[in-house]
């Protein structure tokens, strides 16, 4: 049985070219070209994300180490409030949840002694799917509140390390689109290759 590859060499397609430009759509260096037709593979453009992100990361960095006490104070009582509210509102959902998924629950067991024996397995299938489902997601997900210091240090932290994590992302971003462009320029010589063979 043919692959999805060689298909088309079954079909009469007999050309290493096109076979080879397949292939070469497969993998990584081209995967986002993978269901182009045959020929030359285009280059991968740079993202400027992470170089975007970098200078909006280091202000906020100088923002955050720039707070008076009183700055902290009030964003600590807001964070203390929002984390309460989210709570709250976890807490209602999981109720909600709990509520709709038993009320069906209560229903396939009222009728499931009454339905044709044939029906068992599918029954006990769907009281699992619930049962699942109540495990999963029947509880709230409750976030503890840091103290003052904790929270403001992580806050902190947080913030150095977003600088970080762009400056790494920018410079990885360059070296990925390097790397993958040269194997570009590789398959693009060996199609060139094949197309003299």
């Amino acid at each position: 049985m043919p692959t999805g590859y060689t298909a088309p060499i079954v079909d009469g397609d007999i050309s290493a070219y096109n076979f080879f430009s397949s292939i070469g759509r497969g993998m990584g260096y081209a995967i986002m070209q993978r269901d182009s037709g045959p020929g030359p593979v285009e280059y991968r453009e740079v993202s400027t994300y992470y170089r975007d992100a970098a200078p909006k990361a280091r202000q906020h960095y100088d923002e955050v180490k720039s707070r008076t006490e009183e700055q902290w104070q009030s964003l600590y009582k807001e964070y203390v409030l929002d984390t309460e509210a989210r709570n709250r509102e976890s807490e209602a959902k999981a109720l909600a949840i709990r509520q709709n998924l038993n009320s069906v629950k209560n229903d396939l067991i009222a009728v499931r002694d009454f339905a044709p024996a044939s029906m068992e397995s599918t029954f006990n299938f769907a009281i699992d799917q619930i049962d699942q489902t109540l495990d999963f997601d029947g509880d709230p997900y409750i976030r503890g509140i840091d103290s003052y210091e904790q929270w403001r240090r992580q806050a902190t932290i947080a913030a150095r390390e977003s600088v970080t994590y762009a400056e790494k992302g920018w410079a990885d971003e360059q070296k990925r689109v390097s790397e993958t462009n040269a194997m570009v320029d590789d398959f693009r010589a060996t199609l060139e290759l094949l197309r003299k063979a």
